[in-house]
């Protein structure tokens, strides 16, 4: 009873603002703090991955980054902006030479941002003497609807992707000039400069270019031809060729006439040579399986190996 007496007559202090802060609240503050360092972080990654991608720093990639919402394939459009026009091309600095980047391919597409995880790797480890990429495009340049937006898209891809060597068709002057002001870390060897054409770019520090041929196809009416490269990499001899074969059904006869040409090329190499071959062939089903043109492609096969 004394001991409870005593008890009831002490006076109790108010509580003070630390004694009223509950576990539950330092919880939540806890969990905001976290998100908010997570997110930094991402910020901070995707500011490496920018300045990695397009040879600048993190002061210039986080403010193109937050003008465009954090969204990785905005900043890199808006990054590669300037207009297709000539006049204004002609006036662009050229950038400095891409990094070179390692890209998760598997990575998905989700809406209009490319999710792509780009990590700066060693040189040495990019340059593997084993591997060679290469990417095949007809970029539909004849198109005239939002023009300006895909040619940025195209150097964002490229960017993005890096590979060793591509092959372009349907090339129009605009987007030359645009892709030799702005991937200046490739050698780029048109297969014309007028109305609709090829392209071959060869990365500068991977393909040692020797010599290119132009072979137009005698009998076609739509100026096209077939585009050769002769490059070493690595010390390996190789010879990359493209083209845009004849469009249109019509022009059946055309089309496999023009293989055939590029198939006789190609057995005329030596045998020291590598021949990569890709394009737009416009090959039907139809014409894919006709007799003839296996037995044409049969012989300039055998011609290899004999």
């Amino acid at each position: 009873m004394e001991v409870s007496g005593v008890a009831s007559g002490v006076e109790q202090e108010p509580l003070g603002q630390e004694q009223l802060w509950s576990p539950q609240q330092e919880e939540k503050e806890g969990e905001e703090q976290k998100q908010r360092e997570e997110l930094e972080k991402r910020r901070q990654l995707l500011c490496t991955e920018f300045a990695s991608v397009t040879s600048s720093d993190a002061a210039v990639a986080q403010c193109y980054l937050a003008e465009n919402d954090w969204d990785m394939q905005r900043a890199l459009n808006s990054y590669f902006e300037p207009p297709l026009d000539e006049q204004y091309v002609d006036r662009m600095s050229p950038v400095p030479p891409v990094t070179e980047t390692f890209v998760d391919l598997t990575d998905s597409l989700s809406g209009s941002s490319v999710t792509a995880t780009v990590k700066e790797v060693e040189r040495g480890l990019q340059e593997d003497d084993s591997t060679l990429s290469l990417i095949t495009w007809n970029i539909d340049g004849l198109d005239l609807s939002n023009l300006q937006e895909r040619a940025r898209g195209v150097c964002s891809y490229i960017a993005l992707y890096s590979p060793d060597v591509v092959f372009l068709q349907e090339v129009v002057p605009p987007y030359l000039n645009y892709l030799q002001k702005r991937a200046v870390s490739y050698t780029i060897i048109p297969g014309n400069t007028e109305a609709y054409f090829t392209a071959i770019m060869l990365k500068k520090s991977r393909v040692r270019v020797l010599k290119h041929e132009i072979t137009p196809f005698p009998t076609t009416s739509m100026m096209r031809n077939l585009l050769e490269v002769h490059a070493t990499v690595s010390g390996n001899e190789l010879c990359f060729m493209t083209s845009h074969l004849e469009s249109t059904k019509t022009h059946a006869e055309e089309r496999l006439n023009q293989l055939k040409l590029v198939l006789k090329k190609m057995s005329e190499m030596p045998a020291s040579t590598t021949v990569i071959f890709g394009g737009d062939t416009n090959l039907r089903d139809k014409e894919v399986n006709c007799r003839k043109l296996f037995i044409y492609i049969k012989h300039y096969y055998l011609s290899l190996f004999l």
